[in-house]
Order: C-alpha cells, then structure tokens, then sequence
C-alpha cells in the first residue's frame, strides 16, 4: 500500500504479500499528514511480516508499530551513505526477553459470555495493524528496552468484534542475550503518515460486502445432463445383466453336480467283465486223465 510517492507498506503472510480491499488514501491539510488504510483476510496461525520502504530516503524516518493498539516495536530508516535510492525494512518478530524472541502470528479471538466486558473501551483498535511515520533525530541517551506482551483480553459475544481475528505470538526463538535493559532513543519530531491494515477472516470481509464473494458453481449444461442419466441407465443395465449371469452360472452348477452320479454308474457298468457261458452238461463225466 503506497501512502505517497515516497513511503509505503504492506503485510505479508507467510512470505506472500497479502492481498488488500477497499485500499484508500486521503490527506490530512491541516496536519500535513497522509493518512492511508485498506482491508485484509487474515488466517488464523499463519504468521505474517510488516515491510516498509522509503522510496527516496532523503531524511531519518522512524516507524512506529502498533497491533490491535498495543506497540510492538520502531524501525528506523536512515539514507544511504552512497549509491542507493531508497531503504527497506520489515518486523517479523518481537523481543519478548532478554534472551528470547517470538513471531507475529494471526490468533483466535478469546470471547466470553461475562458482563463485565460488555462495555470495556479497549478493543477499540482490536482487528488493526498501524504505522506511523516520523521524522526522526538520534539522540545520544537510551531509554528502557521495550519486551513486547499481549494480552488478549476477552471480548464479549455481544460485541462487533467478536467472532473476528486477533494478534498473538507464535513458537518461542531464543537469540542472545542483550547486555542491559536499555536501548538507544531516536526522538520523533514531525508526524508524516500513517498506514491502517484491517484484518478480518476472509469469510466476513466477503459477507460483508468487502471482498467479492467466488463466483457460483456453474449448473451442468442440459447435454451433459442428458449424458449424466444415460450413463446411470447403462450402469443400472450392466448390474442386471451381471446378476442374471451370476444367476445362470449357479443354475448350471447345480446342474452339473445332480448328473454326476449316473454317468458314475454308466462307467461302472461298462467296466464289469462278461464270463463266456459254460458248455457243461448236468450229469456228464469228464475224464481228466491223460492217454
């Protein structure tokens, strides 16, 4: 997103730039202050980056970043000592301590049913993603390091902003260790710009009205309709057909096995020898010696 000729910002999920909606920019006259916001899906547990880019880079810039209105930390950009025309950064991660560090995840909402929270104040930047540009000068003292915490405090049903996505901090890094609790000061001097990304799920940018909603499945055509219900008629045929052939093929074992037995006997009979009928008479001797 491009605020002006010379400073612009975008997000990126997971190494992707993301894409935005409803992109607008407008000039504040009477504080010399380009102000610039759009809209953006977010994924819940993708993590996501915030670069910049000073195009020229002619002066010392401080940006200044903010999630769901809590600072997470400032990237400053100083002109090039030579050749180069302009400067770039990016903010994946956060100092959590002094030894660890975390990165920028898309979170679940925590929602709760308590009254209590009805009327809290303090989601008014819940769902927003801001940088503020500033002049800037290095000061020679050091203030406090800053050990990023959010504490996604619960945000009851009730409220326009349940249901949506927060900020959270992703898998813990650890990183070496800093020498003190301080960090060097850059001092602000004239507010430039201002980038707003806000993030919602995809599907309630879409429903409402903010992202194009997909395009509908087309209805099948009246010829392919027609070839759908042909080609369930000739499977409903090649089933009958399939189980009158089971049918035929069990018919003609059976058959097979009730025949068995008489072509068993029919063999039997023919293997049976026939004895040659004998000449002798009743009453007849024979003389069994030899002459």
């Amino acid at each position: 997103m491009i605020v002006n000729e010379k400073f612009s910002a975008w997000v990126e999920i997971e190494g992707v730039a993301a894409q935005e909606y409803n992109a607008q920019v407008k000039e504040d006259g009477k504080h010399d202050i380009s102000r610039s916001s759009c809209w953006i899906p977010s994924e819940e547990g993708k993590a996501f980056s915030v670069h910049i880019k000073d195009a020229s880079c002619t002066i010392d810039t401080c940006w200044v970043v903010r999630v769901d209105g809590v600072k997470i930390g400032s990237i400053f950009l100083q002109p090039p000592y030579r050749g180069e025309c302009e400067r770039t950064s990016c903010l994946k991660t956060v100092r959590v301590s002094h030894t660890e560090q975390r990165g920028l995840i898309f979170s679940k909402i925590n929602v709760t049913d308590d009254e209590e929270y009805l009327t809290h104040t303090t989601h008014h930047n819940l769902g927003e993603i801001t940088l503020d540009v500033w002049t800037a000068r290095y000061a020679e003292r050091t203030v406090p390091a800053l050990f990023v915490q959010l504490p996604n405090e619960p945000v009851h049903e009730k409220s326009k902003k349940s249901g949506t996505h927060c900020i959270g901090l992703g898998a813990s890094e650890q990183v070496e260790s800093t020498e003190d609790d301080t960090a060097h000061l850059w001092n602000r001097i004239k507010h430039l710009a201002t980038f707003s990304f806000k993030y919602r799920p995809l599907e309630l940018l879409q429903a409402n009205g903010i992202v194009p909603a997909p395009p509908p499945v087309p209805a099948p055509e009246e010829d392919d309709a027609e070839a759908e219900e042909e080609l369930k008629g000739l499977k409903r045929q090649m089933e009958v057909m399939q189980e009158r052939l089971a049918q035929l093929e069990k018919s003609r074992g059976a058959k097979r096995v009730r025949a068995e037995p008489d072509v068993a006997e029919r063999r039997t009979r023919k293997r049976v020898k026939v004895e040659p009928k004998s000449t002798f008479v009743p009453g007849e001797l024979i003389d069994l010696t030899s002459d």
